[in-house]
């Protein structure tokens, strides 16, 4: 078979199509057009893994192999039939053959395998065959060796270079053996204890798992960093730490030392073998490898190998490996593309030293001044550097740019002429005007000796006759005298490098407006004099006149703007009325700068007719006079930005505060009601009650057409903003709408098609919420409130409650179920008996639902069967609803009509009337028998007092019986109070002297105190657990306990104590608290763990928790 002409097509199987189709796209045919550069090129384009490329290879390679097997056959035939006769195998040519796949014959070699460019399924056998196509064996071995040698010392030079121009280095992704050159084996043994590091590193590497010195080595910066709880301060101790450890000889045996001072990274030679290739290849082609049994010299070489293949990329160094001419070609390529990024940053080298060479003071300073300076005398516009400028950019800031200059195709242009700019920049102001003035003195001295003394007077001021009549000529003679002064002036003047009208513009930071006291200021008395007379003869200029308005030298920032003194006027009354009404007199300077700076006016110009517009007010600048609504509204965006809250004392007191802070007394006389309606008409809504500066809520119309249109086609006519928050709530993910009182804001804000209420956006404006719910109800008959709240997803417990009282026809029954009346079978008959009934049952007292319940299921059952009451709810409602115009109804009692107070406490009063003391069990028999339902017994002996007071463990009694007053009960807060300042609390069972109370018609006893000072609510109290009818519960404590619960309380007790050194043990604790009357039998289960109090041989100790 001709190898040449077999088609890659024929070999290849259809499972391989991304393959075929790869050679088709690169215009290979046959097998002996592919070249290893292909199938890495197939694998870096279709990302497949290497066994998929391998499994080509092979396939590829078995039919190189029968083809080699055929010819073969051919050629032996009689080899092979003389075999058989000596007693050989006929079938040995498939194991011969099969030898060959795996190890192919070094004089012959498949007819598509190039001379340079190998398959890569074993490089070692690669290499033979291409070294010993010429029957040069040794030869090429020792070449391709050499080739491997200089790869590695090339790699390893370019490492050392770039580490060392790097400024800094980053050296996070090194692990700590490479940045140290050391081998991390040589320290297995070593444990971290060697390090001496402290507590935090030492845990934080023992949490990582890392024992050893050498499983330090083994980890980079980064790594490290990554340990959890591991900060910057400890990585930088371990790094130091391991770095001295490791520079220590004596740290090291002493073959290793002498294998350190023997190394050298820059001459060394690698030392070669076939273990070396063999690894080498290995980790090239991805497959497992050791390098167990390497020198030190092989091992460092070899991670550097493995570190350039993790960089550069396995599948270019492999080439590189296979044909090692092939890396100059990249480097050049590398080169090429480098040497724009070289250019750069030569020329961002010199612009940040010619920086450096500037003064402090002038580095600081705006650039864009300097650079109108330098365009006006250089004649270089350097516009790419004006564009790129912005006002804040400083001098020192230049070099920034250079970013966006390199990315311009004049980049080398660019950048050498802005370097030119910043070599101008260096500059002497004094030696320039020494200069001009040597210049000038100079040309005039051949003429006129005198013209310089005649122009000094003149620019002081003095007079033509004056001064003519000091050098005995005439005014005319002066005239021409200092006409020829001036005329000299400016022809020296143009010709220098550096206008100083320019610099000193620039130098004061692009003030474009230069007084004479500011001149002088930067170029001296006599210079600025000089200077100062000249520019006023000559007043037009091309980069600056002189205004007379001013006074001043007005730079023109702006080359195409050359206004007059009147067009000036005349524009700075326009730009001042774009401005507000009202300003902060704070902004004036930037805003003024700003317009200034933006219409290449003078400020001091702006200033003078804004001055004479304006007047002030506190901090306000404004036209008119400053209105109500302007204050609230500027109060609201500047110190409410979370939101005003209307109808709040404390929230009116801060928002009158601050407008007396920022408008004066004046606003001390406007109303808090002023202050509520303007905010509720200017703010928007976000939260009950609270309102926001619109400014604060920004809204995509789109997402209030969204709402618009749900609204639209609703099928119902109200509808509450809290549903359409819940159903849109997707829609508002990522805005500002995060509750449906911003959602009402901003229908406020942006517009609503429909009627908008506090509540609910209306289709039709006589629909109630009420109606809807009736309608709602009715529908289902008896519904679960979850329906309800499903429905009307605004509706919480509280509003569902609100809407129900409001409704005739709809109620509350059990379970939190809810029927409209339309459910009820009410015959007219019912009423008559029902009535007659009810009427008899709250005749003197409410009567409880459970005694009506029974009552009517007794007397009318016919009644209950037919409407099916098989609970109090029910019939509670249809008695509601048949008689809420006869009678009182609040659940569970039906009273008389007009009892307004139908609650637990008046109903038990009203049954204990008749009683000047009661037994607490007689009270909770009473209550049982009249279906009087209490949260506890102790509760609701609270709930009787004033009228009845506990005045022992058993027994409730009138007050008025006891003669307790308001004064006795005033008097034992007094007692108390002055208890207290002892250990800032009294328990209250330990209190039993009563020898200084106040006189009273009983006895005291500690459950009347109790009563009396719970009631008051004067003193604070903890109550301790524990059953309060039969132990009072109460401690008294002082100011700082106010806000404990009992634990915290006792946290804080018993931490005193501790710190006194009380307890030896937790029995101690127990045995305290059972003697201070806080505790009955044991700890309480959060005093027996040791979360706030442990033991140890020296005691009882705080945690600190």
């Amino acid at each position: 078979m001709d190898m040449d002409r077999v088609r890659i097509a024929d070999a290849i199987t259809t499972e391989y199509s991304d393959f075929l189709s790869f050679c088709s796209a690169s215009g290979k045919i046959f097998i002996s057009e592919l070249t290893n550069v292909d199938f890495v090129a197939f694998r870096t384009s279709s990302g497949q893994s290497r066994d998929y490329i391998k499994s080509i290879r092979a396939m590829l390679d078995n039919l190189v192999v029968v083809a080699s097997t055929e010819v073969d056959a051919v050629q032996k035939g009689s080899e092979s039939e003389k075999n058989e006769l000596q007693g050989v195998p006929s079938d040995a040519g498939k194991y011969l053959a099969l030898e060959d796949q795996s190890m192919p014959s070094k004089t012959e070699s498949p007819s598509w395998i190039q001379s340079n460019e190998q398959p890569v399924n074993n490089l070692e056998a690669a290499l033979d065959e291409t070294s010993c196509s010429d029957r040069k064996n040794d030869t090429e071995s020792e070449t391709t060796d050499r080739m491997l040698e200089e790869m590695l010392v090339t790699l390893t030079a370019t490492e050392t270079t770039a580490s060392s121009s790097a400024e800094p280095p980053d050296d996070s992704g090194y692990t700590l053996a490479h940045l140290f050159n050391v081998n991390p084996s040589w320290f297995e043994n070593v444990g971290i204890n060697a390090l001496d590091l402290g507590a935090r590193p030492t845990n934080c590497l023992n949490n990582a798992k890392i024992k050893t010195i050498a499983e330090v080595l083994a980890r980079t910066t980064n790594e490290l960093k990554d340990i959890k709880n591991m900060g910057v301060k400890s990585v930088n101790e371990i790094v130091q730490k391991v770095k001295d450890y490791v520079s220590d000889p004596a740290n090291i045996d002493e073959a290793t030392i002498s294998s350190v001072s023997n190394h050298s990274s820059k001459h060394e030679r690698i030392e070669l073998d076939t273990t070396f290739k063999s690894t080498l290849e290995a980790m090239l082609m991805g497959d497992a490898y050791s390098t167990e049994g390497f020198s030190d010299n092989q091992r460092g070489h070899f991670e550097k190998l493995k570190d350039a293949s993790e960089v550069v990329g396995e599948d270019i160094c492999l080439e590189a490996y296979l044909n090692p001419e092939y890396i100059l070609t990249i480097c050049n390529a590398l080169m090429e593309f480098a040497t724009p990024y070289i250019q750069y940053s030569n020329a961002m080298n010199e612009a940040v030293q010619k920086i450096r060479d500037l003064p402090d003071s002038m580095r600081q300073l705006r650039a864009m001044p300097f650079i109108r300076a330098y365009s006006a005398t250089a004649g270089e516009k350097l516009s790419y550097l004006l564009s790129e400028c912005s006002n804040d950019t400083t001098v020192e800031h230049i070099p920034l740019l250079y970013e966006k200059l390199r990315k311009e195709e004049n980049m080398a242009e660019l950048t050498s002429d802005t370097n030119k700019f910043l070599g101008w920049l260096n500059f002497d102001v004094f030696a320039l005007i020494s200069s001009i003035s040597a210049n000038i003195r100079s040309i005039l001295a051949e003429r006129n000796e005198r013209a310089i003394e005649v122009f000094a007077l003149r620019s002081k001021g003095e007079t033509l006759e004056a001064v003519g009549s000091l050098y005995g000529v005439t005014r005319e003679r002066i005239r021409q005298i200092e006409k020829k002064v001036h005329r000299t002036f400016w022809n020296v003047y143009g010709k220098q490098k550096y206008d100083l009208i320019m610099l000193v513009y620039a130098l004061r930071n692009g003030d474009n407006v230069l007084h004479f006291d500011e001149l002088k200021d930067t170029l001296g008395d006599e210079f600025a004099t000089v200077l100062w007379a000249c520019i006023k003869r000559n007043q037009e200029h091309e980069h600056y006149y002189y205004s007379k308005t001013l006074d001043a030298i007005v730079v023109k920032t702006d080359d195409a703007e050359d206004m007059s003194e009147a067009a000036l006027l005349s524009t700075i009354g326009d730009l001042l009325t774009t401005l507000p009404d009202v300003m902060l007199a704070s902004e004036k300077e930037s805003t003024l700068a700003e317009l200034a700076v933006k219409n290449s006016i003078p400020k001091e110009a702006l200033n003078d007719v804004f001055d004479s517009v304006y007047q002030q007010t506190e901090n306000f600048l404004h036209k008119g006079r400053l209105t109500v609504m302007f204050m609230c509204e500027y109060v609201l965006k500047n110190r409410f930005q979370a939101g005003f809250k209307i109808a709040d004392d404390f929230e009116v007191a801060r928002f009158k505060q601050y407008m007396v802070e920022f408008f004066g007394i004046r606003a001390k006389s406007i109303t808090a009601r002023a202050i509520d309606a303007d905010v509720s008409e200017l703010g928007v809504l976000c939260d009950r009650g609270k309102y926001i500066h619109p400014d604060y809520l920004v809204v995509n119309p789109n997402i209030i057409d969204a709402v618009n249109d749900y609204i639209e086609a609703s099928p119902r006519s109200l509808i509450p903003y809290g549903e359409l928050f819940d159903v849109l709530k997707e829609k508002f993910k990522g805005t500002q709408i995060t509750n449906r009182f911003l959602l009402q804001g901003a229908l406020k804000k942006y517009g609503c098609k429909f009627n908008t209420g506090r509540d609910f956006v209306r289709k039709t404006k006589s629909v109630t919420f009420v109606d809807e719910l009736e309608s709602f109800v009715l529908d289902r008959g008896i519904v679960h409130k979850s329906e309800i709240f499903g429905e009307f997803t605004s509706l919480g417990e509280a509003g569902l409650g609100q809407v129900v009282s409001r409704s005739a026809n709809v109620f509350n029954i059990d379970n939190g179920y809810y029927i409209h009346a339309e459910q009820f079978d009410i015959q007219p008959e019912d009423y008559e008996m029902l009535r007659g009934y009810l009427s008899e049952a709250c005749k003197e007292i409410p009567v409880n639902i459970r005694s009506v319940y029974d009552a009517v299921a007794e007397q009318f059952p016919e009644f209950m069967y037919r409407n099916d009451f098989e609970g109090y709810g029910k019939l509670f409602a249809a008695l509601n609803f048949m008689f809420r115009e006869e009678f009182s109804f609040s659940r569970p009692y039906i009273a008389k009509l007009g009892v307004s107070d139908i609650s637990n406490r008046n109903v038990v009063l009203q049954h204990i009337e008749d009683y000047d003391s009661i037994e607490i069990e007689e009270l909770i028999d009473i209550c049982d028998e009249n279906g009087i339902r209490y949260v506890a017994p102790a509760y609701l002996c609270q709930t009787l007092a004033p009228d009845f007071i506990r005045v022992n463990r058993t027994t409730l009694m009138r007050r008025e019986l006891t003669g307790i007053t308001d004064e006795v009960i005033e008097q034992a807060n007094s007692i108390i109070r002055d208890l207290l300042e002892v250990n800032g609390y009294i328990v209250g069972s330990k209190v039993n002297d009563f020898l200084w109370y106040p006189q009273i018609d009983i006895d005291w006893n500690e459950f009347l105190l109790e009563n009396l000072i719970v009631q008051s609510k004067k003193i604070h109290v903890v109550h301790m657990f524990g059953d309060p009818l039969q132990h009072p519960n109460a401690i008294y404590v002082a100011e700082k306990f106010n806000k404990d619960t009992f634990a915290s309380f006792l946290i804080k007790v018993l931490t005193e104590e501790v710190h006194k050194g009380s307890f030896t043990s937790k029995v101690d604790m127990r045995d305290w608290l059972r003697e201070e009357g806080m505790i009955e039998v044991k700890l309480p289960n959060f005093l027996e763990s040791a979360k706030y109090f442990y033991v140890n041989e020296t005691g009882v100790h705080c945690t600190g928790e």
